[in-house]
């Protein structure tokens, strides 16, 4: 935890949230460290301090190179009772730890002298974030991380592995992918919102009551506890949205959840928002990840199976995705090719809770008639192909298979040109950099359209918080809208 003063008025509020692990197979992600209750506590404390400037003059807070959060000084015994002991925190995070600053900063608190009604509610509520005894989750211990709350309301999103939280009255699921979902299941007794195909999804994959989901289709605005929320199309996986909370005071609020921003989708209704506060998916907030666009790298896979089978008729087509996700790149090969795609049964049970007639039309169990499959990450190597292969060996003389994800792509250049096929006997595998998550390029445009006051990144994906805000400030500066900030400081966890 880190406070920096500056003197420029379009520096921004930034609050880091998450932590580097691997999760999923065959995804590489991010995910929050639950348990660090010393930084929401050392937040607490600056935001404290800016309510109540009186109580504290000054403190140094530090992150050392060993990456644990103490708590130098401070020069008021009630800030001292709030922010707690952090001299044992230890953040799991080991890119943070490479990247640590041992340097102390200091602050003066006396030019903070108001933050909103509800930050200061928010920020400085220990209840909030207290778990009760859970009816659902076995994780009881967890504190849920302060990011996940919407601020001003009484909601969290994505934040099912925490028991029940006081204060949260109602859940929001972005989409049906595992590390958002985590710890959901058939115990799960309080009212939750996602879309109609994740609803679908939570019900069959796990279980949960009907009669405690209640659906938002994309583009419809409920009113909840007095707050508008609308969904908009996320365009990460089928099911999944962004929410847009209109508070009574006017305020507007942005959870992304994880999202690839495409302005002909999206443009059209963010445009019009006036966001003060942005919940962001930085998964590549890494200026090395610049992609083209989904449809780009979809004509380009679809161009060369086109000419692979040309030259050798004989080849099984396999296609690499997750439990839901990569739908438009073999559904693309499948339209093209004239050709059936191949699920297995549990597969195919996913995708018609899509309610996609399209999709309902091209899969088959029957791998026989399937010149398309669709198979799980893990097989997406030269030498499992070549495996997968030996059982089809009667049919099919090669195969060909297209790995979509951004992980597979860095450079500052979007051109196709560099992506070259990885070949082993009879296997050629292509791994083609089709991202449901935004560009670096992508989340820059994104911020640009919106100008938002406030921004908190729910992915660390390798990036200092220090380059983070330089570059999220970057970016505002090229904005009409200046960021509003605490008294021109900037807040960095």
């Amino acid at each position: 935890v880190s406070t920096q003063s500056t003197s420029d008025s379009s520096d921004i509020t930034l609050i880091r949230c998450r932590s580097t692990t691997d999760i999923g197979k065959g995804h590489k992600r991010s995910r929050c460290t639950d348990n660090n209750q010393g930084i929401k506590n050392a937040f607490d404390l600056m935001m404290k301090s800016a309510s109540e400037p009186n109580d504290l003059h000054r403190s140094d807070v530090i992150i050392s190179r060993n990456n644990k959060v103490s708590l130098d000084r401070a020069k008021s015994s009630q800030a001292h009772r709030g922010a707690g002991d952090l001299s044992h925190v230890q953040i799991n995070d080991e890119k943070l730890s490479e990247r640590a600053t041992s340097n102390v900063k200091e602050t003066n608190y006396s030019n903070y002298t108001d933050v909103s009604a509800e930050t200061k509610q928010y920020s400085t509520s220990k209840s909030s974030l207290a778990v009760a005894p859970s009816k659902w989750s076995k994780s009881n211990n967890k504190k849920c991380p302060w990011y996940k709350r919407i601020v001003g309301t009484p909601f969290a999103v994505d934040a099912f592995n925490y028991g029940e939280i006081v204060g949260v009255t109602d859940y929001f699921l972005s989409h049906f992918h595992s590390d958002h979902y985590v710890g959901l299941n058939y115990k799960f007794q309080q009212r939750i919102y996602c879309t109609p195909p994740t609803q679908r999804l939570v019900i069959l994959r796990l279980r949960v009551k009907p009669q405690f989901i209640t659906s938002i289709d994309i583009d419809e605005e409920l009113i909840v506890n007095g707050v508008s929320v609308t969904a908009i199309d996320a365009n990460h996986c089928p099911g999944s949205a962004m929410f847009v909370f209109r508070m009574i005071n006017g305020e507007t609020t942005l959870h992304t959840g994880d999202f690839r921003y495409d302005p002909s989708i999206m443009a059209t209704h963010l445009s019009t928002l006036n966001v003060y506060r942005v919940y962001l998916d930085t998964t590549y907030m890494n200026p090395t990840y610049t992609f083209p666009s989904q449809q780009e790298v979809i004509a380009f896979a679809c161009a060369k199976a086109e000419n692979f089978l040309k030259i050798h008729p004989q080849t099984l087509i396999v296609c690499g995705a997750y439990l839901i996700g990569k739908e438009r790149v073999f559904t693309a090969l499948a339209k093209l090719l004239s050709l059936k795609i191949y699920v297995k049964p549990d597969k195919s049970k996913i995708l018609h809770c899509l309610h996609d007639s399209e999709i309902d039309e091209l899969i088959s169990n029957d791998c026989s008639e399937c010149g398309i499959h669709v198979v799980s990450m893990d097989t997406m190597r030269t030498d499992r192909l070549r495996q997968y292969l030996t059982n089809h060996s009667s049919t099919y003389t090669r195969i060909l298979g297209f790995k979509p994800t951004g992980w597979t792509h860095s450079g500052t250049s979007s051109c196709l040109d560099t992506c070259k096929p990885s070949i082993s006997g009879p296997a050629t595998l292509y791994s083609i950099p089709y991202s449901e998550h935004s560009s670096y390029t992508e989340l820059r445009e994104f911020i640009q359209l919106l100008k938002p006051r406030c921004i908190i990144p729910t992915v660390f994906g390798g990036v200092s918080m220090a380059t983070m805000q330089n570059q999220f400030t970057t970016w505002i500066k090229d904005t009409e809208k200046p960021a509003i900030t605490y008294r021109q400081s900037s807040i960095l966890l």
